[in-house]
Protein backbone atom coordinates (compact mmCIF):
# COMPACT_ATOMS: atom_id res chain seq x y z
CA UNK A 1 0.00 0.00 0.00
CA UNK A 2 2.87 2.48 0.92
CA UNK A 3 4.57 1.65 -2.44
CA UNK A 4 1.50 2.18 -4.65
CA UNK A 5 0.64 5.76 -2.77
CA UNK A 6 4.48 6.37 -3.10
CA UNK A 7 4.27 5.49 -6.92
CA UNK A 8 1.38 7.41 -7.05
CA UNK A 9 2.90 10.60 -5.52
CA UNK A 10 5.83 10.44 -8.43
CA UNK A 11 3.36 10.57 -11.27
CA UNK A 12 1.63 13.31 -9.61
CA UNK A 13 5.26 15.35 -9.08
CA UNK A 14 6.19 14.22 -12.85
CA UNK A 15 2.96 15.96 -13.92
CA UNK A 16 3.29 19.00 -11.90
CA UNK A 17 6.69 19.51 -13.33
CA UNK A 18 5.47 18.72 -16.89
CA UNK A 19 2.59 21.21 -16.40
CA UNK A 20 5.02 24.25 -14.98
CA UNK A 21 7.18 23.49 -18.00
CA UNK A 22 4.54 24.16 -20.58
CA UNK A 23 3.22 27.18 -18.65
CA UNK A 24 6.70 28.86 -18.81
CA UNK A 25 7.46 27.36 -22.49
CA UNK A 26 4.09 29.27 -23.79
CA UNK A 27 4.65 32.26 -21.83
CA UNK A 28 8.52 32.40 -23.24
CA UNK A 29 6.75 31.68 -26.57
CA UNK A 30 4.18 34.90 -26.05
CA UNK A 31 6.78 37.02 -25.07
CA UNK A 32 9.22 36.47 -27.92
CA UNK A 33 6.50 37.15 -30.28
CA UNK A 34 5.66 40.53 -28.42
CA UNK A 35 9.60 41.24 -28.60
CA UNK A 36 9.50 40.65 -32.08
CA UNK A 37 6.46 42.51 -32.76
CA UNK A 38 8.29 45.50 -31.00
CA UNK A 39 10.53 45.32 -33.76
CA UNK A 40 8.50 44.78 -36.39
CA UNK A 41 5.41 44.88 -36.74
CA UNK A 42 4.98 42.74 -39.36
CA UNK A 43 6.78 39.67 -37.90
CA UNK A 44 4.74 36.24 -39.08
CA UNK A 45 5.59 33.69 -36.36
CA UNK A 46 8.07 30.71 -36.66
CA UNK A 47 7.04 29.06 -39.34
CA UNK A 48 6.67 26.28 -37.59
CA UNK A 49 7.97 24.43 -34.47
CA UNK A 50 11.06 25.68 -33.01
CA UNK A 51 13.06 23.26 -30.52
CA UNK A 52 13.68 24.36 -27.36
CA UNK A 53 14.94 23.04 -24.03
CA UNK A 54 13.33 19.27 -24.33
CA UNK A 55 9.86 20.91 -26.17
CA UNK A 56 9.24 22.85 -28.88
CA UNK A 57 7.32 26.62 -29.60
CA UNK A 58 5.83 27.46 -32.51
CA UNK A 59 4.05 31.31 -32.96
CA UNK A 60 1.89 32.33 -35.46
CA UNK A 61 1.03 35.92 -35.90
CA UNK A 62 -2.50 36.98 -37.41
CA UNK A 63 -3.31 41.07 -38.34
CA UNK A 64 -6.56 41.22 -36.83
CA UNK A 65 -7.59 44.77 -37.72
CA UNK A 66 -5.16 48.04 -38.41
CA UNK A 67 -3.28 48.11 -35.17
CA UNK A 68 -4.22 44.60 -33.94
CA UNK A 69 -3.02 41.17 -34.00
CA UNK A 70 -3.25 37.46 -33.07
CA UNK A 71 -0.92 36.08 -31.24
CA UNK A 72 -1.32 31.88 -31.24
CA UNK A 73 1.42 30.20 -29.16
CA UNK A 74 1.78 26.17 -28.79
CA UNK A 75 3.91 24.13 -27.00
CA UNK A 76 5.12 20.74 -26.24
CA UNK A 77 7.18 19.17 -23.44
CA UNK A 78 7.32 15.20 -22.18
CA UNK A 79 4.29 14.57 -24.33
CA UNK A 80 2.07 17.09 -23.23
CA UNK A 81 1.06 20.32 -25.16
CA UNK A 82 -0.51 23.47 -24.49
CA UNK A 83 -2.03 26.41 -26.69
CA UNK A 84 -3.09 30.07 -25.83
CA UNK A 85 -4.50 32.29 -28.22
CA UNK A 86 -3.35 36.69 -27.41
CA UNK A 87 -5.37 39.51 -28.94
CA UNK A 88 -2.19 41.92 -29.26
CA UNK A 89 -2.31 45.67 -30.16
CA UNK A 90 0.45 47.14 -31.87
CA UNK A 91 0.96 50.96 -30.44
CA UNK A 92 2.17 50.15 -28.01
CA UNK A 93 2.20 46.41 -28.00
CA UNK A 94 0.69 45.25 -25.42
CA UNK A 95 -1.70 42.05 -25.00
CA UNK A 96 -5.83 43.05 -24.24
CA UNK A 97 -6.51 39.33 -24.55
CA UNK A 98 -5.53 36.02 -23.16
CA UNK A 99 -7.13 32.64 -23.58
CA UNK A 100 -6.14 28.89 -23.77
CA UNK A 101 -7.17 26.73 -26.52
CA UNK A 102 -7.47 23.13 -27.45
CA UNK A 103 -4.17 21.25 -28.97
CA UNK A 104 -3.32 18.20 -29.24
CA UNK A 105 0.07 17.35 -29.83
Amino acid sequence: MIAASLGYRMWLVRQESRNLHLTALADGALALALAELSVDRSYGGTGGPVPWDDGTYAIEVRPSGLNESEVEVRVTYGGGGRAALAEVELLPVRVVGWQPIAFNP
